[in-house]
């Protein structure tokens, strides 16, 4: 067998070997991209200043024992759709989004943040398997609305921000 191995190195080109060596690896890192990393585009002011209306952000999924307090999230909004209807009464949107953004607060067993004591935990504590999440702007709709949400529907910590417009390089006088 290795004879046979070996006179099919001899038949291929270096060119060729190389061609499928770079075809393999751009092929295993777009399966390993795809399993971890998730684009998500930014909807409302929520997140200002941090996130604008339209901004991409990319997403690193990783499991939530290793997201911490302050992290930016992604995450899937809790079933609660009284509460967006109240919140988006305004603009006659009554829909849920199919991610938020927003900034962990709290972690299990913490201490809910004052504003928000008596929203959605016994005794002002973040309870297991939960995170307080909440946005950074001045008008959000976050965990102080509908208390904390599942670490099952988070998605993944905010790894980087995109421009919501990439600006081109090239400039035409």
């Amino acid at each position: 067998m290795s004879g046979e191995h070996a006179n099919l190195a001899v038949i291929m080109s270096k060119p060729t070997r190389w061609l499928i060596a770079s075809s393999l690896a751009c092929l295993a890192l777009g399966l390993l991209a795809n399993r971890y990393l998730v684009l998500v585009t930014v909807s409302g002011s929520s997140m200002q200043p941090t996130f604008q209306d339209g901004d991409r952000v990319l997403v690193l999924r990783m499991p939530p024992r290793l997201i911490r307090r302050g992290a930016i999230v992604v995450a899937k909004p809790p079933d609660r759709s009284w509460v967006w209807q109240a919140a988006r009464a305004a603009d006659s949107s009554n829909t849920l989004p199919a991610w938020i953004v927003k900034r962990v607060a709290g972690l299990p067993g913490a201490q809910v943040p004052e504003s928000s004591a008596d929203v959605g935990s016994d005794a002002g504590i973040v309870p297991p398997g939960h995170f307080f999440l909440v946005g950074d702007g001045p008008v959000s709709v976050d965990s102080r609305l509908w208390g904390p949400v599942p670490f099952s529907n988070v998605l993944g910590i905010a790894a980087m921000r995109l421009p919501a417009h990439p600006v081109s390089s090239a400039r035409i006088p």
